[in-house]
């Protein structure tokens, strides 16, 4: 019911052992054991990818149609609502300011708060209009770079690449969005790129400098170029300490005159839109945006170029993630900053960010100008990946059907280990597919692992060709 595969040898794991979207099946499987006739779900979906997400929403209607069971749906996302529900409750400080249709909240909202709500959702999925100079300096570049875990099981040897050959560039000024399923190796990525891992092969090089892991000698000097700001800062903030502490840490690791270490911190806090005030609490006191706020203002406070984002805006809500992208927008355009975004909401990436990386089981599988990656995918996984992303339009959703040719469990036959990954999804599967994985193939601006586009599927092409979507 649940559609969990191999139900008897998942009953064996561990909770850490599954993925996410495992986990969610689960949780909702015992949920309808006692066969009940309201099941509440409580942000189902709010840690999982756009794929995942979509499958568990599809799901879930499916239950509540076949086993005439109510749910009753708790979220901040507006297009998981406009997927899901046929009536809306809007709460405001503990109160309920608003109820109607889907149709009538989405479409003709009466009270002020539901308008702003709707109108952040939809601009998640609209182009930022930001003006700014995109240099053609080459600020940072990774090479081949491939990170392997190496586990240990009753003295068994066993090794995981979590990370396969992966090359991009960053232009000074830029933003370049990552996206990619929960567990393709978008983190892993980040940490090697802010040196906190070495990675197992390949090099990272700034402004054409080579660059080493903390653990192989990156410099201080090094580490002040690149900061990270995490996925979720009430983690990331130790809570036995203040925000005026939390800020003040990295300009001691820095060292240098104490004495304007305080004006610092408090000229950083209004560039993030925070009073001096906050300096004395701590982190449980802030909320979420605050908290993400001060996140950012940590990571700028030892000038840095590039800045690394895991999923900075995930756990917000939409109207919270609209000021958290206008502040980083604002931010970039004032200090000239390079952005490395990563996150698994598309329509948030399509709002900030220049170019984007799809990135598949660990490897980079098609790269290219955000618009028309967006308006165009080429990889089968990229077209994947936009279909499942919701949309604050209940109507739009509704017409929404799955496309012939994506996720069809890759035809016949099986895929060999050095066969694409992509090969048991793929509805353009082919028999080379399943016995070779393809290389990234380069035109203009864009890249893209399928064989689709190499010679021997297309033929030769002249140097005027022009390629195309082949999907």
């Amino acid at each position: 019911m649940t559609g969990i595969r191999n139900p008897e040898e998942i009953m064996k794991r561990y909770p850490f052992e599954l993925s996410g979207g495992q986990q969610q099946r689960i949780v909702l499987a015992i949920a309808l054991a006692c066969r009940p006739s309201l099941l509440i779900a409580d942000e189902p979906t709010t840690a999982l990818d756009v794929t995942v997400q979509r499958q568990i929403l599809d799901r879930l209607k499916r239950i509540a149609e076949e086993t005439h069971t109510s749910v009753l749906l708790v979220s901040h996302d507006l297009g998981v609502v406009a997927a899901l529900a046929k009536r809306i409750l809007v709460m405001k400080d503990g109160e309920i300011i608003e109820t109607g249709t889907a149709e009538e909240i989405f479409h003709e909202a009466k009270e002020q708060y539901t308008r702003e709500l709707v109108e952040a959702a939809r601009k998640h999925g609209s182009r930022s209009q930001d003006k700014r100079r995109i240099s053609e300096t080459i600020l940072f570049q990774a090479e081949h770079l491939s990170f392997q875990y190496t586990k240990f099981h009753f003295l068994k040897k066993k090794s995981t690449e979590a990370v396969q050959d992966v090359s991009f560039f960053l232009r000074k000024g830029e933003s370049y969005g990552l996206v990619g399923e929960s567990g393709s190796g978008k983190t892993t990525l980040a940490r090697m790129m802010t040196g906190i891992i070495e990675p197992s092969a390949g090099q990272i090089l700034y402004l054409k400098e080579r660059w080493k892991s903390l653990q192989k000698g990156r410099s201080k000097a090094q580490c002040q170029k690149i900061q990270m700001v995490f996925q979720n800062c009430a983690q990331a903030l130790d809570p036995k300490r203040t925000i005026g502490e939390a800020l003040l840490e990295p300009l001691e690791i820095r060292g240098g005159m104490q004495d304007t270490w305080k004006t610092e911190a408090v000229e950083m806090l209004f560039k993030v839109g925070l009073e001096p005030g906050i300096l004395e609490k701590y982190p449980g006191e802030l909320s979420g945006g605050q908290r993400q706020r001060i996140g950012i203002a940590r990571a700028l406070m030892l000038k840095p170029e590039l800045l690394v984002l895991d999923e900075p805006v995930s756990a917000l809500d939409v109207t919270v993630q609209e000021q958290i992208l206008q502040l980083l927008e604002r931010l970039q355009r004032e200090q000239e900053l390079t952005y490395f975004f990563i996150s698994h909401d598309l329509n948030v990436v399509r709002r900030i960010c220049d170019r984007i990386g799809v990135l598949y089981n660990g490897r980079l599988v098609e790269s290219g100008d955000a618009e028309q990656l967006y308006r165009e995918p080429w990889h089968p996984y990229t077209k994947e990946l936009m279909l499942s992303t919701l949309t604050a339009d209940p109507k739009k959703m509704r017409r929404r059907r799955n496309v012939p040719g994506l996720t069809s469990g890759g035809g016949t036959g099986s895929v060999e280990e050095n066969g694409c990954p992509y090969a048991d999804r793929c509805g353009y599967v082919m028999e080379c597919c399943k016995k070779e994985r393809p290389e990234l193939y380069r035109f203009e601006d864009r890249e893209v692992a399928c064989f689709l586009y190499s010679e021997q599927h297309s033929g030769k092409r002249s140097k005027e060709y022009r390629m195309a979507s082949q999907i």
